[in-house]
């Protein structure tokens, strides 16, 4: 029921602009879009930028791979935790 009265916020991984407003505008953001390679990287980009926790559920290690060589410092930096599950 606590749910409920949650927003509902649309981004498209295809506009940046979208996702960067989407982790600015929360603490956490959780993740299920696939394939990860495809569409995944703009979305660690946005929230290693905002200090924004990640996290998903890929199973795609050369996703995994990019997204640490790409965000690690960024999310240090700021604070960002990105989990890979």
């Amino acid at each position: 029921e606590a749910a409920q009265d949650w927003p509902l916020i649309v981004a498209d991984a295809s506009q940046p602009s979208t996702l960067n407003a989407l982790a600015a505008s929360t603490r956490v953001v959780v993740t299920t879009v696939g394939p990860y390679l495809r569409y995944g990287l703009p979305l660690v980009a946005a929230c290693a930028a905002a200090g924004t926790d990640y996290a998903d559920l890929t199973g795609e290690t050369l996703f995994v791979r990019r997204a640490i060589d790409l965000y690690h410092k960024q999310a240090v930096d700021t604070g960002a935790r990105i989990v890979h599950a």
